[in-house]
């Protein structure tokens, strides 16, 4: 990495956050896409994936036709992600929670999660939430711990959204100083299995369940950096889609 690059990069971030303050949508538009086109050439990727995937331009081949974004889920979205879990079929359902469960169960697991200091991303297919991961905090006491766990509707699974989110997912975890991670999934589970090995998961087999274990290595200025042009990025798609969300009653009772 050469000091330039530094520089200049630590000059848009000021920038940015002029911008922001001054609520001018689309420079801070404009400011993010300059980040986003340099960040991945200084570091080597969001995650800590053997294969070197980056989570930020990976090419999904079953989703090149779809609107395909990753974000942060805010509490105001809840909805969204109970619409989520409540579409996600009977054998998915019990992948994901180890069990049969019905849409009262799903009700009430959402009134939970953002009390639990849960981070929580999503994966938007054409505005639709499809993916979730979720990163629970075990305990607030060193060393760090937290869970981790994905649900994908049936018909976007096997297209890359676990492996994209599991990316982010450990890189909040990282910038969290979190030091072990914990995946429990059963053992027919082939796809987490196979998503948790590109991540380099230590996997123990126990009765009726499969343990993963994944220990992120200490954050450092590109993972934060990164996550903070994510968050940006996804709050101002965020606050966009509320805007146009708001103007649609309006142009429609016009």
């Amino acid at each position: 990495m050469k000091w330039e690059e530094s520089d200049w990069c630590a000059l848009q971030i000021r920038r940015l956050l002029n911008i922001c303050a001054a609520h001018k949508f689309l420079e801070c538009l404009r400011a993010v896409h300059n980040l986003v086109m340099i960040a991945p050439h200084l570091t080597d990727g969001v995650g800590e994936s053997k294969t070197k995937d980056r989570p930020w331009n990976m090419a999904l081949h079953d989703l090149t036709s779809s609107n395909v974004e990753y974000r942060k889920l805010w509490p105001t979205e809840l909805d969204l992600f109970r619409a989520h879990l409540v579409r996600l079929d009977p054998e998915t359902r019990r992948l994901r929670f180890g069990r049969g469960v019905n849409d009262d169960f799903l009700e009430n697991y959402c009134d939970t999660v953002y009390g639990l200091n849960s981070v929580v991303y999503g994966c938007f297919v054409d505005g639709t939430l499809r993916g979730v991961a979720e990163l629970r905090l075990l305990a607030d006491t060193w060393p760090f711990e937290a869970e981790l766990a994905f649900s994908i509707e049936s018909p976007w699974q096997d297209s890359g959204i676990g492996t994209e989110l599991m990316g982010r997912a450990l890189r909040a975890a990282r910038n969290r100083n979190i030091g072990r991670l914990f995946m429990i999934c059963l053992p027919e589970n082939s796809r987490m299995r196979k998503v948790a090995k590109k991540y380099d998961a230590r996997l123990a087999w126990h009765p009726g369940e499969i343990e993963g274990k994944l220990f992120p290595s200490h954050p450092d200025y590109f993972s934060i950096l990164h996550e903070f042009l994510d968050d940006t990025s996804g709050f101002l798609t965020f606050m966009l889609d509320l805007r146009h969300g708001s103007e649609e009653p309006a142009r429609k009772s016009a």
